[in-house]
C-alpha cells in the first residue's frame, strides 16, 4: 500500500489532465450554451405548470361552488392536457426533459385546494389561476421571442394567445366571485 501512495503524487498532474479537464470544459460548454439551457428551463417550467393546471382544474370540476368556476376548471383540464401532450412530444423530439410532476409550490397549492369546497374553493382557486396565468403569459411571451429551438419558439407563440385568454377569463371570474 505504501508503494502505491508514493506513485499517486507523481500521477496527480496526469490525473488532473485526463479526468478533471473534461469535467471542467463540459461545465464551460454548459455555461456558454445559455440558449439551450433557457429552452430546457422553459420545458421544465411549462410542463410543471401544465401538470398543475390539469390537477387544479380537475379539483375545480369536483369542488367548485360556482358553475363558472367549474366550467373554467374543465377548460383548464382540456386546454392544458392538449398543450402538455404537445410540449412533451416536442421535448422528446428535441432532447429536452419535461417534468414528470408539478413542483413543490404547485403540490402545496393542490393539497390546499383539495381541502376546500364551494365559495372558499372558488376564491382560492381563481386567485391562484390569475397568479399562475400571469406567470405563464410572461414565460411564454419571453420564450416566443427568445427561444433558441425553433419548435419550442413556435409552440410558445402558438400557446401564448390561449394563456392570455385564460388569464382574462380568470380575472373576470375572480372579480365576480370576490363580489359574491
Amino acid at each position: 500500500m505504501k508503494g502505491v501512495l508514493r506513485f499517486v503524487p507523481a500521477f496527480a498532474p496526469l490525473f488532473a489532465l485526463l479526468f478533471l479537464n473534461p469535467l471542467l470544459s463540459s461545465g464551460e460548454k454548459n455555461r456558454k450554451d445559455d440558449g439551450k439551457s433557457d429552452d430546457a428551463t422553459f420545458v421544465l417550467k411549462a410542463s410543471e405548470a401544465g401538470i398543475a393546471e390539469v390537477a387544479a382544474g380537475q379539483l375545480a370540476v369536483k369542488r367548485a361552488g360556482s358553475s363558472a368556476v367549474r366550467k373554467f376548471g374543465m377548460k383548464m383540464v382540456e386546454d392544458h392536457t392538449q398543450a402538455n401532450e404537445e410540449l412533451i412530444a416536442l421535448a422528446k423530439n428535441n432532447g429536452f426533459k419535461p417534468a414528470k410532476q408539478m413542483n413543490d409550490q404547485h403540490i402545496e397549492l393542490v393539497n390546499k385546494l383539495s381541502k376546500l369546497q364551494g365559495a372558499e374553493f372558488d376564491r382560492e382557486y381563481m386567485s391562484s389561476q390569475v397568479k399562475d396565468h400571469v406567470e405563464a403569459v410572461a414565460l411564454f411571451r419571453k420564450h416566443a421571442k427568445n427561444a433558441q429551438n425553433a419548435d419550442l419558439k413556435a409552440f410558445a407563440a402558438k400557446t401564448l394567445p390561449h394563456l392570455q385568454m385564460h388569464l382574462k377569463m380568470a380575472k373576470d371570474i375572480a372579480g365576480k366571485s370576490s363580489r359574491d
